[in-house]
């Protein structure tokens, strides 16, 4: 019996040995992540430059979204026929239906007034310069005097339009990170008084034309999420230079504006 079981357990090793071969041999590779997908990658430090300005865009778009109106002093500069002239309006903005009401308080067209509002005065801007001759005109919101100061209809004023192009480039460079967005965290700032997040971004737009701009400077409010200064370079009159710069003062949100706000009538303007 002893002779028998030194004889059988170096078989029985063997036959074993042989089955976990043939077994390693049949057995299916580990499953491996999809090739690309973003989920099998490794998530991006914390302090990542490009997943802030990811996130800071994301806590915007949410903000705008419970934004049922606002007021606020409006900085405008716009790169048109060679000039880059500084407007400040206060602004008078509701979502549902779509209004506006501007004067403009600074020396720039200081005093004059517009109404818009989505489904009134058959679409038209409901305008007057506020200096001599001051004529009250109904103007189409692409009609050449609408828009000759202007890169931007009435129509795009307020949040929505422009986060939803802020928010548009950053989606291009999450879906294309091969296209190399450089992105700079400015740190926080104080714009207009109010402490803000800001961040730098720059795109090789000329070989990627669908982003907006070749530059951005973006601040966003820290308490209420809203941008409260942005900046656009593109390529104008033969060069990249600052075509867009708007800023956001003293914004005050879901304030309860009423039909008299953005009625021509209302004691308060000079219609």
């Amino acid at each position: 019996m002893k002779y028998a079981a030194s004889v059988l357990l170096p078989v029985l090793s063997i036959v074993l040995l042989l089955a976990g071969l043939l077994y390693a041999q049949d057995a299916p590779p580990p499953a491996q992540p999809p090739a690309g997908d973003a989920a099998a990658q490794p998530a991006p430090p914390a302090d990542d430059p490009m997943a802030k300005a990811q996130r800071l865009v994301g806590e915007m778009q949410a903000a705008v979204g419970r934004v049922s109106d606002f007021t606020a002093n409006f900085y405008k500069k716009e790169y048109k026929k060679g000039q880059l002239p500084q407007e400040i309006a206060f602004m008078k903005w509701r979502n549902k239906p779509r209004t506006v009401y501007m004067k403009w308080i600074g020396v720039e067209k200081k005093n004059q007034e517009i109404i818009w509002g989505e489904g009134k005065n058959d679409g038209k801007i409901h305008a007057h310069k506020g200096s001599f001759p001051d004529l009250t005109v109904n103007l189409g919101t692409n009609d050449w005097m609408a828009m000759k100061d202007n890169r931007h209809p009435i129509t795009d004023s307020g949040f929505p339009h422009t986060v939803g192009l802020i928010a548009k480039d950053m989606k291009l460079a999450q879906q294309h990170p091969d296209w190399k967005v450089s992105v700079k965290d400015l740190g926080t700032m104080k714009v207009y008084g109010a402490a803000s997040a800001c961040y730098e971004a720059e795109t090789d737009k000329a070989a990627h034309p669908e982003f907006y701009g070749y530059k951005a400077l973006i601040c966003m409010h820290n308490a209420l999420k809203l941008p409260t200064k942005v900046q656009i370079w593109d390529k104008e009159d033969g060069k990249v230079r600052l075509v867009e710069d708007y800023g956001y003062e003293n914004i005050k949100v879901n304030v309860g504006l009423s039909e008299k706000d953005f009625d021509p009538e209302n004691k308060e303007y000079n219609f």
